[in-house]
């Protein structure tokens, strides 16, 4: 994107967070997002405050009941939310998630549906069944025609967004 591009698109896509314990600030969504802008030397952004949790007893159970934490690693596993990254900089490369967000943007699944944590969902399994096989640059392009081989899979058809009846012949 240009710079003014790269502008507008932050303007439009204010980054939701939430007020936690001793007030400070928790994305809840595009974390994908704020680290690639923050990658790109973007220090300050438009954000959107979709709660002040600040008081809740239980901060953590707080955000799992609104769908605001997603606390599992990359292949699936249950992590602690003392493991999660305090800072932007630290916000992991999830190359399976990355790879479930080209799949949906090429259309190989609904992201747009009502559930939550869809390409997280996507990116484990497709993870699981292309192996966990190196998903970089120069591996993308085959990674997403073998992600296209088995987004029809039976296996799939449980996963929010499942394509259906674009299946249908596969």
């Amino acid at each position: 994107m240009t710079a003014e591009q790269r502008e507008a698109h932050i303007l439009k896509k204010r980054i939701p967070v939430v007020r936690g314990p001793q007030g400070q600030y928790w994305l809840v969504d595009s974390h994908h997002l704020s680290r690639a802008l923050w990658n790109n030397g973007e220090r300050e952004v438009p954000v959107v405050i979709e709660a002040d949790l600040s008081a809740e007893p239980d901060f953590w159970a707080a955000l799992r009941q609104r769908h605001w934490a997603w606390l599992q690693d990359e292949h699936g596993a249950p992590i602690a939310p003392e493991q999660l990254p305090t800072r932007l900089g630290d916000l992991p490369d999830i190359p399976y998630r990355s790879l479930a967000g080209y799949a949906a943007s090429v259309g190989l699944f609904d992201k747009n549906g009502p559930a939550y944590f869809i390409e997280f969902a996507w990116a484990r399994y497709l993870g699981e069944q292309l192996h966990w096989a190196p998903v970089n640059a120069a591996t993308l392009a085959t990674r997403l025609r073998e992600a296209a081989q088995v987004a029809c899979l039976p296996q799939a058809a449980s996963l929010p967004g499942y394509p259906g009846r674009a299946c249908i012949g596969h």
